[in-house]
């Protein structure tokens, strides 16, 4: 085994459900976690077990049999874990920071026979080995993870690598909940509210055209303006989002919504993981948050 790449985590810092609706959306790279193909002399089985590797090896064999995913080495990818190869992975689970799709992404890139260059053909290809994981996927979790780059998502099937500097990041940082919890079942309330007329009407015209404006004002670093529009996303979601956000962090919701320098969204589908924050004065976020799990993602690994 040669391939010693590291995978890393994704975070989603615009787009979450809203994609759904058709906004645009906004990934990077979280290198604070990642993971790896790694060997034990007697294998690891209890990490493949645990990310589920085994039921990817059946998933993608069942896929082969329908016609789809041929480009996988099948044979190559059950030798490799027969022979004790495992994926060591500190991307937290339930976090919504793509643990998953950083195993697509290293199956993807040790197994594929042929790798695309086209993103969108990438992106559906990584989509359909995820689906073993979700039921379904967008493929932007593992697209992320296997290019190690920033994608601006402009619709499902148009997409770009854009660049996301250190500057622009100084403004980001996480509050983790200590709570895993399951995408699936979020997703699934939300369709159900998106039902609701009042409901859809509301994201339509006004959460949607505030995410994509948000996206342009990070890519082009604004940080104020793009604070004004996260404090107006921040509200949207405490208004119309409450069951994504865990009961003991609306408080602190509020207060960041009260503040002149911190505000906080969902971070993926909410329910627990992280909380997302944006800030034009870290100093004073500290001290606002002193009694929370902060991270800050510009600032290096204690």
């Amino acid at each position: 085994m040669t391939n010693t790449k590291k995978y890393p985590a994704k975070l989603l810092l615009f787009g979450e459900y809203t994609i759904i609706q058709g906004s645009r959306a906004l990934a990077i790279p979280l290198h604070r976690y990642g993971g790896q193909w790694q060997q034990a002399p007697y294998g690891k089985v209890e990490e493949n077990l645990q990310l589920g590797l085994p039921n990817l090896l059946k998933h993608v064999n069942t896929a082969q049999e329908k016609n789809q995913l041929q480009e996988i080495d099948i044979s190559a990818f059950a030798k490799a874990l027969s022979e004790g190869d495992f994926f060591e992975s500190n991307i937290p689970q339930g976090y919504g920071l793509g643990s998953s799709g950083a195993v697509t992404a290293a199956v993807y890139d040790r197994f594929a026979n042929v790798q695309t260059e086209n993103l969108n053909q990438l992106q559906q290809t990584l989509a359909s080995i995820e689906s073993c994981f979700h039921g379904a996927s967008s493929g932007a979790d593992p697209l992320i993870s296997f290019l190690d780059q920033s994608v601006f998502f402009h619709s499902k099937t148009e997409s770009e690598v854009v660049d996301v500097n250190d500057k622009k990041l100084e403004q980001l940082f996480l509050i983790d909940t200590g709570i895993a919890r399951q995408t699936e079942p979020l997703v699934q309330l939300f369709l159900e509210k998106c039902k609701d007329d009042f409901y859809q009407k509301r994201l339509l015209a006004e959460l949607i055209p505030l995410v994509d404006d948000a996206i342009v004002s990070f890519l082009k670093h604004k940080p104020n303006q793009l604070l004004d529009l996260v404090h107006q996303i921040s509200y949207f979601q405490f208004k119309y989002f409450s069951e994504m956000i865990p009961a003991a962090f609306k408080t602190i919701w509020l207060d960041c919504l009260n503040s002149d320098h911190s505000k906080l969204k969902l971070c993926g589908a909410g329910g627990g993981g992280c909380i997302l924050g944006f800030t034009t004065n870290p100093s004073e976020t500290k001290a606002l948050l002193k009694d929370q799990n902060l991270i800050f993602i510009n600032e290096p690994i204690k």
